[in-house]
C-alpha cells in the first residue's frame, strides 16, 4: 500500500483551497502514559517517518516517536504503521533526569537534543535511535538575571547545509515576569561545538508584551521551506506559562521572527475548564509540543494535550492533506466543524494563584470603589452545570467595577459570539462590553437582564486587525447593585 494510507480517506472531508482552508483534521488521542515508569504524563514528542524499525521489524517504514515521560524524566520510544496505533518500547531509551528535544536523521546517524538535570542541553548521537552517546554540550544556563536564566525541557535541532542550529526555550531572568523565551545556538562543525554566534538572544521574546508584563513562547518545531524558516511554538500571550495555543512564526535570517497569521494556527479545542478538585483549582486544557512529519503529500502533527480534570498529559494527532510547503501558505486552523472555546476559566472555578489581586485566575479585576468576589453561594451560581463558583460584581459610587479577560489570536475581520449567563439582584442589571487593545469599541456597553435568576445572553462583534479583544464584565449602573456572571463563552461565529 502507499505508506500513510492508514488514515481512512472517508474520514477526511474535501478541502477548500487557499489561505483560509483550515486544513487540520483531528484524530483524537493516540498515546497515553501507561506504565509505572511513565507515571501520569507523556510530553515533548518528536515524530519521524523512517526506515529501519526497531519494534515493528516486519515493516519497511514506520512512524517513530521519541518523548519525555514520568516524574523522574525518561525518554521513551514508540513505533506505529499509521501514526494512530502505537507500540511502545518496554523501557526508556534514556533514563533518569532527561527530557526529549527533537530527533533528526543525518546520514547514518540519529541526533537528539536532550535536556538533563541542572539545565544543560546536550546533543546525543545514535545508529539506531535506541542506544545513545553524548556528542557535545549545546547550552548551559546563564544564571540570575540572564535571558537564559534557567533552560527548560524543550529544544529543537535544525540542520541547514553545513550549519547546525539548536533552538532552546528558557525562563527569562531579565524582568519581573518569568515567562519563557526562545534562544538560538549555532554549530559550524556538525554539532561538535556550540555558541550563540552572531545571534542576539533571545531571538523570540515575550509575544505582544514586554519582559515585565507577560506572555510566553516555548516548545519550538522549526522547518525550512525554500528560503524561509517556519517555527511552530506554543504561546500563552497573557500569562507566564499556560494554558497555551499553537502559533506560527517565520524568518528569513533566524534572528527576526514575525507571527503570521495573527490568529492561532492550532487553538485549544477541548473545554477549557471542565474539571475541578477539592481546592477549587481549574486545570486548564492546552495544546503544546508540536512535532510534524510529512508522508505521501500529507502532514502529520502530533502534539501534547493536557487533560482538564486530572492534569494528565497525552498525545493527540491532527492530519493535513497537504505538504508542509503548502501548509505554510494557509492560516491553518481545524476542520470538521471544530470551533474551540476561547475563554479560559470561564466558569470561575480557578482561584487567583498570584498575589490575590484578582478574584479568579486569568481575569483582571478593576475593583474601584465597588467589590468583586468569587462566590460559591448556591443561589449565585448557575445551577444548570456542575460548577461550584461564579463571579459577583457589586457597584460602588463610580459604577465602574469590572473584570477583563484579554483574548489574543482572533482572526481579523471575523465575527465572534460572546455568550454566557448572568443574573441581576432583582432591580439592577449587569453589563458586558468588548474593546480592542487601544480601548476602541468592538461591542458597546450592553445592559443585561435585572432578574434575580440566571438568564442567557449572546452578543456578537468583529475582531480587529491585530486579533486582540478585551472581554469586559461590568457591574450595574447603580451604586450597591450587584450582578453574578457564570459560564462565559467566546467562539468564532461560523
Amino acid at each position: 500500500m502507499i505508506f500513510g494510507a492508514g488514515i481512512p480517506a472517508a474520514d477526511v472531508p474535501i478541502l477548500a483551497t487557499g489561505k483560509h482552508c483550515r486544513p487540520w483534521v483531528l484524530y483524537g488521542t493516540i498515546l497515553e502514559a501507561s506504565t509505572d515508569e511513565e507515571g501520569l504524563w507523556i510530553q515533548e514528542p518528536s515524530l519521524m517517518c523512517d526506515t529501519d524499525p526497531q519494534i515493528l521489524t516486519g515493516l519497511p517504514h514506520v512512524f517513530k516517536l521519541w518523548y519525555s515521560s514520568g516524574v523522574n524524566f525518561h525518554i521513551g520510544y514508540a513505533e506505529s504503521p499509521d501514526c494512530i496505533n502505537w507500540t511502545k518500547r518496554s523501557s526508556a531509551v534514556i533514563a533518569n533526569g532527561t527530557r526529549c528535544g527533537n530527533v533528526l536523521r543525518v546520514g547514518a546517524y540519529y541526533y537528539l537534543t536532550m535536556f538533563e538535570p541542572f539545565g544543560t542541553i546536550r546533543l546525543m548521537r545514535s545508529t539506531d535511535g535506541i542506544a545513545w552517546i553524548n556528542v557535545s554540550t549545546v547550552a548551559t544556563p546563564g544564571g540570575e538575571g540572564a535571558w537564559n536564566q534557567s533552560l527548560s525541557g524543550n529544544s529543537c535541532l535544525l540542520v541547514d547545509g553545513d550549519a547546525w542550529y539548536c533552538f532552546v526555550d528558557t525562563v527569562d531572568g531579565r524582568g519581573a515576569f518569568p515567562g519563557y523565551v526562545v534562544g538560538l545556538y549555532v554549530s559550524p562543525d556538525a554539532g561538535a561545538t556550540w555558541s550563540e554566534g552572531s545571534f542576539t538572544n533571545p531571538v523570540l521574546d515575550h509575544p505582544q508584551f514586554g519582559v515585565d508584563v507577560g506572555g510566553t513562547i516555548s516548545g519550538m518545531f522549526v522547518k525550512k521551506v525554500g528560503a524561509t524558516f517556519y517555527m511552530w511554538a506554543q504561546g500563552s500571550l497573557a500569562s507566564a506559562y499556560g494554558p497555551t495555543d499553537i502559533l506560527r512564526f517565520s524568518s528569513t535570517d533566524l534572528q527576526t521572527w514575525t507571527q503570521a497569521p495573527v490568529a492561532f494556527t492550532f487553538p485549544r479545542h477541548r473545554p477549557a475548564n471542565n474539571g475541578i478538585d477539592t481546592v477549587d483549582r481549574a486545570y486548564l486544557s492546552q495544546v503544546a509540543d508540536v512535532t510534524m512529519a510529512e508522508v505521501d503529500g500529507k502532514t502529520y502533527m502530533v502534539y501534547s494535550g493536557l487533560q482538564d480534570a486530572t492534569a494528565d498529559s497525552h498525545f493527540e494527532l491532527a492530519v493535513a492533506d497537504m505538504t508542509i510547503a503548502d501548509l505554510v501558505q494557509t492560516d491553518e486552523g481545524i476542520q470538521l466543524g471544530a470551533n474551540p472555546e476561547l475563554m479560559v476559566n470561564a466558569s470561575f472555578e480557578g482561584v487567583d494563584y498570584g498575589e490575590g489581586t484578582n478574584a479568579c485566575f486569568t481575569w483582571a479585576d478593576t475593583v474601584s470603589d465597588g467589590a468583586i468576589a468569587r462566590t460559591k453561594t448556591a443561589a449565585e451560581v448557575h445551577t444548570d452545570t456542575s460548577r461550584i463558583a461564579a463571579i459577583k460584581l457589586t457597584a460602588g459610587e463610580g459604577t465602574d467595577t469590572n473584570t477583563v479577560q484579554a483574548k489574543h489570536g482572533l482572526v481579523p475581520s471575523c465575527h465572534y459570539t460572546l455568550s454566557g449567563w448572568a443574573r441581576g439582584d432583582g432591580t439592577n442589571a449587569g453589563r458586558v462590553a468588548v474593546t480592542d487593545s487601544t480601548g476602541g469599541v468592538l461591542l458597546a456597553v450592553t445592559a443585561l437582564g435585572t432578574g434575580a435568576t440566571y438568564a442567557a445572553f449572546s452578543e456578537t462583534f468583529v475582531a480587529p486587525t491585530n486579533g486582540i479583544a478585551n472581554i469586559i464584565l461590568l457591574c450595574p449602573e447603580t451604586e450597591g447593585g450587584y450582578v453574578c456572571f457564570d459560564d462565559i463563552s467566546l467562539k468564532r461565529t461560523l
